[in-house]
């Protein structure tokens, strides 16, 4: 009887064993999935490049409203805004650089004029919305230079470098999950269970 107990337990443990070291498996190939795919994702983003200024056209105008959004909803903060007697509406992201300076400026633009330079061919919208926005490429106040389009390309270039610095290093992170995987049950599961 002794023997018999002590034999399923063993047989018992033995299956635990090969349970967990599947379980281990799965999730080693499902996080390689997942952080190849991440990593595509972002490489992807990063390769939006800005418009050369001969694609942009200006608009200016007192402000008609101004608000500011925070990264919670929209993946990134935004400064979204209107001038008088221009029907588009403005964002201006926080991958062009200095929002809370445009942000800042643009409350406390009062009466004075506000100019923009945007790509009129590139409408966008947001997801579930149906409102079209257009990108801020350069901004001034007053005829005072708040972010030039020098700035602004800056600051594009740098973001795309550093996204595509982390997209790949998730790729890289994703092929070694596999290749810990492809090895791991050569040597971790025992001979009789795989």
């Amino acid at each position: 009887m002794t023997v018999t107990f002590s034999f399923i337990k063993k047989e018992g443990t033995r299956s635990l064993i090969k349970n967990t070291k599947i379980s281990i498996l799965k999730a080693l190939l499902f996080s390689g999935v997942l952080s190849i795919a991440f990593g595509y994702l972002i490489s992807f983003l990063a390769t939006e490049d800005i418009p050369e200024t001969k694609n942009l056209v200006s608009a200016e105008g007192t402000l008609r409203f101004v608000k500011k959004v925070d990264h919670q909803r929209y993946g990134s903060d935004v400064v979204k805004f209107g001038l008088t007697g221009v029907d588009e509406e403005f964002h201006y992201n926080s991958k062009s650089g200095a929002i809370d300076k445009v942000y800042t400026a643009l409350e406390n633009a009062g009466t004075h004029t506000v100019a923009v330079l945007f790509n009129r061919e590139d409408p966008r919208s947001a997801v579930f919305d149906d409102r079209v926005f257009f990108t801020v490429y350069a901004l001034s106040v007053n005829q005072h230079s708040v972010r030039s389009f020098l700035d602004v390309r800056e600051a594009w270039e740098s973001d795309n470098r550093l996204g595509s610095w982390v997209g790949t290093s998730f790729i890289v992170f994703g092929i070694l999950l596999f290749v810990v995987a492809f090895f791991y049950p050569l040597s971790v599961i025992p001979k009789g269970y795989r």
